[in-house]
């Protein structure tokens, strides 16, 4: 819940001397991309009403995605990183 979330932002911050600050562009850097892919598939929705609803749903599918990893690889997102170096390891 959101009043746990904000007891922990402090605990962090007392126990660990992780600051507010980190905590927030942490969380924002992984929040931002997924926030504003939900406004792109809500998007894609209100364009395609006309598509059948699989159609549709499979655009938001592939727009949600394109749009994830993109806002995430320009952000430099770690947690990205992390996953294509999971990835790349098990290809191997």
């Amino acid at each position: 819940s959101v009043i746990s979330s904000v007891v922990y932002l402090f605990a962090n911050k007392i126990i660990l001397g992780y600051t507010l600050g980190q905590q927030l562009k942490d969380i924002g850097i992984n929040a931002l991309p997924a926030v504003t892919m939900t406004l792109v598939c809500f998007g894609i929705s209100n364009l395609c009403q006309e598509f059948a609803p699989l159609w549709v749903l499979c655009l938001q599918i592939l727009g949600g995605a394109v749009w994830y990893l993109g806002l995430s690889a320009l952000l430099r997102n770690q947690s990205l990183d992390y996953l294509i170096q999971k990835l790349k390891s098990l290809k191997k």
